[in-house]
Parts: C-alpha cells; sequence; structure tokens
C-alpha cells in the first residue's frame, strides 16, 4: 500500500482489526475473500496518499494525446518505438524546478528477450544472425531482413506482422544509440529536463529500449494523483498489450479511462471488449470508469459513422466524445499562438509538415473550416488556396480566426473532458473514495454482527443446567445413534448382498481363483490311477472274494473304483469326521476345505474394509464387530459341514452306479482286449494293453467327475448355502437394535461426564463471546469517530 496521510493510520488499524474479526468468525474465508479484498482496496485507495488513474485503449486511439490536453502541456511522446511496452507515468512535482522525466531502460537481456518474441512472430530465427557473443546480433542482416518483411506486407501498419517486424527496426536503433544506457542483466536510468525528454522522444526509435519513464511535473491537477500511459492494447507483443490489461486489474488502480477508437472503425473492437470486462472484473475500481469516444472528428463528415457510434455510446455511463489532437492543438495555439509565432508553427509545430501529428492538425483545421465552419457562417467569405500551410494562416489572420479555433475546441470536447476528469480528481474523487470505504466497512460489520448474533443466540437456546444438558445429550445422541445404527445395518445389508452376487455370478476375487486352482489338482488322481496296481487289486479281491475269479475284470474295476473314489473323497474332503475342530487338528488339508478357508478369509477382509463395519466401530464398541465376525466364522464351520457332508454322499453314489455302469463298459469296450473270463486261473490274468485300457476308463470316468464336483456340486452348494445363511446373518432384524443396546450403556455412561464439559464450555464461550462483543464495539465507535473527520455520518451496525 502507498504511503498513508498520518492522520489515517488510526483509521487504517482499527479496519484492519475487524478484518482480523471477520477472518476469526468466517470458517469459510473463500466465501468472503471477494469482500475482503474490496474492503482492502477501498481501505488503500481511500487513506493513500496516491490516486493511480490508467489510460488505456488501442495503439493510436489517442491516449497519449488527451493526457496532453488533460494537463495542457505537451508533455508525452507517442513514437512507435515508445508504444511497444513502456508505462508512462505522470507525476506530481512540488515545485518548477523539481520537475524532470526519468528514463528506465531495459537490460540487454530483457531486450534480447524481446526480440526473440518478436522474431518467432515473423519467423525469423534469430540464431542465424548471432554473432559470437551472446548478446551480440548482425544488426544490418537482421534489420534488412525485417525490412524485406514489411515490404512484403506493403507497409508498416498494413499488417500486424509488418507492425512486429517494423518493431523489431525500432529495437535495433534504439540498442545501437543508447549503448551508454544499456547494462546486461540490470536497468540503468537517466534524467533528463522536459524539455531534454522531448528532444529524445524526436529521435523516434531511440525511446524503444525504454522500459518506463516517469515524468515529474508541477501541475495542480497531478497532486495526489498520478496519470499512467499504458501501451496499446492491440501492441504487436501479447506480453505488451498484458500490460496494460494487468494495470486495469491492478487493485492499487483507483480510476480507469477507456479511449475507444469507435468513431474511427464504427465498431467497439475484440481489445476494446476485452477492456471493458477487465474494467468490470476489477471491483475495486467501482464506478471509476470513464469512457472516451475519441477521434470524434471522423464522424463529422460521415453520417454512417455517427449513427453508429451513437448506438454504441448508449451503453455506457461516464462516456464522453472526444478529438483529442483537434482540441489538444487548437487550445495550445488559442493559448500561445500569435502572429509573431505563426500561430504555433514556429514552437508548436516546430517541426513543421514532417511531423506525422503536426499534419495531421493541419489538414484536419483546414477540414474543419472548409466543412463544419463556413456552412454554419455565411458571412464568410475567405477562399483557400489549396497550400495547406498558408491557408492555415490565412484563416487565423482573418477576423474570424479565433472564432474558427474556439468552434474546435468546444466542437472537440476536449474542455468537457478535461473539466469532467479535473472535476472528478480534485473535489469529488476523496469524497467518492471515503464514501466507498464506508460503505465496504459497513458490509464487514454486518457480516460480523451476523456472526456474533448468531452465536449469541444458539448460546442462549442451550441450557444452562447440567440436568438439562444432560437430557438434551440423551436425546439427541441416542436418536442420532438409532438413526446410524438403522442405516448401517442397511448398508451391512447391501454388502453382503453383493459378495453373494459374486459368487453366483462367478466373479468372486476370494472364490473363482481358488476353485481354479483346485481343478488344476485333478493331476493328483490321475497319478494315484497311474500307480494303481491292478494284480494288487486282483489279489485283495481273490482272497476276499473266490467267486471273483469267475469274473475277473468286473472284479478288478469295482475294487478299483472303490479305491479311486476312497483317494478321491480323501483328496476332496479328508476321511474325518464331520467336526471342524477334528479336522483343524490334523496335519493335511483337504482342498474343498481350502477353498472354503480361503473364500471366508476373503469374506471377513471385505467386511471389514467395508464403510459399514468401520462406522460401526466409531458408533459401538469393538465388541459388536467381533461378535459380527465370530457370527461369520460359525457360519464357515457350517458351511463346511454342509459342503462335506455333501461330498461324501455324492463320493458313495459313484460306488452305487459301478456295478451297471462298468458291466455295460466292460461288454461294450473291452471284450476284443479282454477275451473270455472263463477258465482263467487264479493267476492275474491281465497283460500290458489290458491294465492300460483300465486306466484309460478310469481316468475318463474320474476326471469328469471331479470336474464336476468341483465346478457343479460345490457351487450349488456354496450358492445356496450363502443365499441361505449368509443372506440371513445380514438381514437379520434385529442386528440394529442389539448394536443399539450394546452402545446405549456406555453413552449413557458419558453423559455426565460430557455434560459437566459441556456447561464449562458453554460459560467459556459466553464469556469470550461477550470480550468479543466488546472489542468489536469499541472498534466501531473508534472508524465513526475518524469516519467524522472524513465528513462521513455513517452508523455502523451493533450487537443487540
Amino acid at each position: 500500500m502507498k504511503q498513508l496521510h498520518d492522520q489515517y493510520k488510526a483509521l487504517q488499524r482499527n479496519i484492519e482489526d475487524l478484518i482480523g474479526l471477520l477472518l476469526q468468525e468466517s470458517h469459510e474465508n473463500s466465501q468472503h475473500e471477494q469482500l475482503l479484498a474490496q474492503a482492502r482496496a477501498s481501505l488503500n485507495k481511500a487513506l493513500s496518499s496516491e490516486f493511480e488513474v490508467v489510460f488505456a485503449g488501442q495503439f493510436s486511439a489517442g491516449k497519449s494525446m488527451l493526457l496532453k490536453a488533460l494537463l495542457q502541456r505537451d508533455l508525452l511522446f507517442s513514437g512507435e518505438g515508445h508504444a511497444t511496452g513502456t508505462l508512462c507515468y505522470i507525476r506530481y512535482a512540488s515545485s518548477p524546478d523539481e520537475e524532470k522525466v526519468v528514463l528506465t531502460f531495459m537490460s540487454k537481456q530483457e531486450i534480447m528477450k524481446q526480440l526473440q518474441s518478436l522474431a518467432d512472430l515473423v519467423d525469423i530465427k534469430i540464431n542465424d544472425f548471432r554473432k559470437s557473443e551472446s548478446l551480440s546480433l548482425d544488426v544490418k542482416a537482421l534489420s534488412e531482413t525485417a525490412t524485406n518483411i514489411i515490404n512484403q506486407e506493403g507497409g508498416k501498419n498494413r499488417s500486424t506482422k509488418a507492425k512486429q517486424a517494423a518493431c523489431i527496426i525500432d529495437l535495433l536503433k534504439g540498442i545501437s544509440e543508447n549503448q551508454a544506457n544499456l547494462a546486461d542483466d540490470s536497468n540503468k536510468t537517466e534524467q533528463k529536463t522536459i524539455e531534454q525528454a522531448s528532444e529524445y522522444a524526436r529521435a523516434g526509435s531511440k525511446s524503444a529500449v525504454l522500459k518506463q519513464i516517469d515524468y515529474f511535473c508541477h501541475e495542480p491537477l497531478l497532486e495526489g494523483n498520478v496519470l499512467i500511459d499504458t501501451p496499446g492494447i492491440d501492441a504487436p507483443l501479447e506480453r505488451d498489450a498484458e500490460l496494460t490489461f494487468k494495470k486495469v486489474s491492478d487493485p492499487e488502480t483507483a480510476a480507469v479511462i477507456c479511449v475507444f477508437q469507435t468513431a474511427k472503425v464504427g465498431e467497439i473492437t475484440t481489445e476494446e471488449t476485452r477492456l471493458i470486462e477487465a474494467t468490470k472484473a476489477n471491483r475495486s475500481i467501482r464506478d471509476r470508469v470513464f469512457w472516451i469516444f475519441n477521434l470524434i472528428d471522423l464522424t463529422w463528415y460521415n453520417s454512417q459513422l455517427r449513427e453508429k457510434l451513437s448506438g454504441h455510446k448508449a451503453g455506457f455511463y461516464n462516456a464522453y466524445e472526444t478529438s483529442s489532437l483537434l482540441g489538444f492543438y487548437a487550445s495550445m495555439v488559442a493559448k500561445s499562438g500569435n502572429e509573431d509565432n505563426k500561430f504555433g508553427l514556429s514552437s508548436i509545430f516546430q517541426n513543421g509538415l514532417n511531423s506525422k501529428e503536426s499534419e495531421i492538425f493541419l489538414n484536419s483545421f483546414k477540414d474543419f473550416y472548409e466543412k463544419r465552419y463556413k456552412p454554419n457562417h455565411p458571412q464568410v467569405s475567405l477562399q483557400t488556396s489549396g497550400v495547406l500551410k498558408e491557408d492555415y494562416l490565412q484563416i487565423l489572420r482573418s477576423d474570424h480566426g479565433k472564432d474558427v479555433l474556439n468552434a474546435i475546441i468546444k466542437d472537440s470536447g476536449i474542455e468537457q473532458f478535461r473539466e469532467a476528469i479535473s472535476n472528478y480528481l480534485i473535489k469529488e474523487k476523496r469524497p467518492s473514495l471515503y464514501k466507498a470505504l464506508a460503505e465496504d466497512v459497513e458490509k464487514l460489520c454486518t457480516k460480523i454482527v451476523a456472526f456474533y448474533s448468531k452465536q449469541k443466540q444458539v448460546l442462549e437456546l442451550m441450557p444452562k443446567d447440567i440436568q438439562g444438558i444432560e437430557e438434551e445429550l440423551k436425546d439427541k445422541e441416542l436418536l442420532q445413534l438409532r438413526e446410524n445404527l438403522d442405516l448401517l445395518s442397511s448398508s451391512f445389508e447391501e454388502d453382503i448382498r453383493a459378495i453373494v452376487d459374486e459368487v453366483i455370478k462367478q466373479e468372486c476375487p476370494g472364490f473363482e481363483p481358488n476353485i481354479l486352482k483346485i481343478h488344476s489338482l485333478s493331476n493328483e488322481l490321475l497319478t494315484f490311477i497311474d500307480n494303481l496296481s491292478f494284480k494288487d487289486v486282483f489279489s485283495k479281491v481273490i482272497r476276499k472274494d473266490d467267486k471273483a475269479s469267475e469274473k475277473p475284470f468286473t472284479a478288478i474295476f469295482s475294487a478299483s473304483i472303490e479305491l479311486v473314489v476312497e483317494h478321491l473323497e480323501e483328496l476332496l474332503i479328508g476321511n474325518f469326521p464331520f467336526s471342524y475342530e477334528d479336522v483343524e487338528s490334523e496335519k493335511s488339508n483337504p482342498l474343498v476345505k481350502f477353498l472354503i478357508d480361503q473364500f471366508f478369509i476373503y469374506l471377513e477382509d471385505f467386511v471389514e474394509q467395508t464403510s459399514s463395519y468401520r462406522n460401526l466401530l466409531k458408533e459401538v464398541n469393538a465388541s459388536a464387530c467381533h461378535d459380527l465376525i465370530d457370527s461369520i466364522q460359525k457360519l464357515k464351520i457350517q458351511v463346511w459341514r454342509s459342503v462335506h457332508d455333501a461330498i461324501s454322499i455324492k463320493c458313495h453314489s459313484f460306488l452305487r452306479e459301478s456295478d451297471k455302469y462298468y458291466r455295460a463298459f466292460e461288454n461294450n469296450q473291452f471284450s476284443s482286449v479282454m477275451g473270455s473270463d472263463k477258465g482263467l486261473s487264479l493267476l492275474f490274468p491281465t497283460n500290458d494293453e489290458q491294465e492300460e485300457l483300465m486306466r484309460k476308463a478310469l481316468k475318463a470316468d474320474f476326471v469328469d467327475k471331479f470336474a464336476e464336483i468341483i465346478f457343479i456340486d460345490i457351487r450349488r452348494d456354496l450358492n445356496y448355502l450363502l443365499k441361505r445363511y449368509l443372506l440371513e446373518l445380514a438381514t437379520k432384524k434385529s442386528r440394529a437394535y442389539e448394536w443399539y443396546e450394546v452402545a446405549r450403556e456406555e453413552i449413557i455412561q458419558n453423559l455426565t461426564r460430557e455434560a459437566n464439559q459441556k456447561k464449562q464450555d458453554h460459560d467459556k464461550q459466553e464469556a469470550e463471546l461477550q470480550d468479543k462483543i466488546a472489542f468489536y464495539h469499541k472498534l466501531v465507535d473508534s472508524i465513526e469517530d475518524d469516519f467524522v473527520v472524513l465528513n462521513l455520518n455513517n452508523k455502523l451496525p451493533r450487537v443487540r
């Protein structure tokens, strides 16, 4: 923030304390970020010793000329090089002797960066022009290349690319003509008198390497005000244009004078539209925006342009029409021109017709006289000769020369513009800023009072006795607990249904990989069949049944099937009783038990990771959650028993179907290989071919049976058991009530202790709030006293 007037520092401290109060009470600072930023900006502007006024608009829209007209001095220069990316500040000098101009130059690094950017825009490879030193270029070759681009484009003002190439040439000239003022990586400054600065400006491209210009002028209008001329918002380099938009958006900017060239082009351009939006976005500017539609003289002789301008201007408040060049120079001529001075040709227009601005003025002057003044004054009979300089002198030497100047000044709108801006900056500015500050302070106070009033109301509604607090807590806590547990019960049921659906859809990651893994172990059953000794089987059969020799192959098959079924049963469920604890004590791990164990490990992990389980841990003590896991463990034993029983029955069914099946199989498949059983001795009757055929038959049958148990029977049984028992566990109607009873006891035990703490907290909050309110009231009393000094009678809100 700029330097404050000493008498306002107390007000600043009070308002900063006020902002601090709002920040303390508002936990959502982003909600009040805009309000706080606006209040700080209003504070800075109202109490600052400087008021920054930014002139913004497109290149050649007339910003610099308007500044000249406002100050009625030929201070600024607007050479093309200067227009690329230089901010120009016009500040107050306390006496004529202190008038000066401080030029700040870009560093060589900044210049090279700008050259690089411009070269990229016009497709010039800057490295092709580098010499051995990093900051040294072949200036002549680079200038020629840029000149060729301008020629190809048809002139330096014919396209954006041509303007960018012209900027390259200006920068190169600026480098060569300012060597003593350019440092590698720092910004040198040079001080000049205003007259010397004007001479420097007339050198044109010399000013291309300037970074900032600071004028110090002894003009009453500048006391407490800083006028800032900015680069064109359509500058050839985008970052130069951004300097202007950044300045318009700066919280330190107090007012903006937007200069439009709608009178020239008939429309509000894209860049001007963006400027309008930028002023709206900077809320700290408020209504301190002046809209200047310059170059109005172009509409005097073109009714179509005049009509378009009227339509666009209608939507703007604080809008003025000006012809800055005509108005400024006509004012200067009227003020100092005379016969000896040749009406400014010897002083104001000392460069003669070689000056672009001089030529534009003289032509516009003659057009005004012939097309606007003479038609409205029939008594004027003076005829011009066609020689511009002579016609100018002839008109001003005539009896109506002074009237022509006054008519130009009046029609140019410059006096109206100067009067409005001067009146605002000298008379209206401070009261306007103080009023804005008071409005923003009142908004802050309203927010703070709302916070304190709400807190006060809440504290007053709270029960103040221990029993009342305890009852309130009890009702509130138990009601919330009931609602939470009802939701948790429903959520738990949904979670369990989800995992049951996974199993049914064969998508469960805790089951599907393991069932595939178990199926891959069918090789163990095949290995058992490969290692089966039919000779030993036959011997056992003969010892057990003498009649087995009559049908040796049937006897061998029957006995082999029994052995394979026994092995299959042991492989899947073990030869153990139903008791899960007995199975747990055995060293072996049957495949189906492994499958069920892994699924329930996954199930427990799934349940413990669900939000319903985690929230249950928060609401109820851990024992309730442990009971839930115990229920799942019990369900695991129940599932094991059911599956064990089902698989055991399934395996025994294989024995009952074997005689019929293998008799048919023997008759149809083995007869050609086995031959007749009759008359065979009790010796083992088979050969290798017969044994291989029997092994093949056993493998083919039991691989299918193994797959049927794994993929059909176990799936079917598990689906049924989960739907029956697990969903029953999840949908148990009394579950939420059981949880509630567990948690309720613990809550009631803590209520008294919590009620005591609540009472202490209530008393503390009440005391703290009273202190805050007292401090707030002291602040606003002091701020209101400061407002009186500022001629404000705003009354700020209090907490009632």
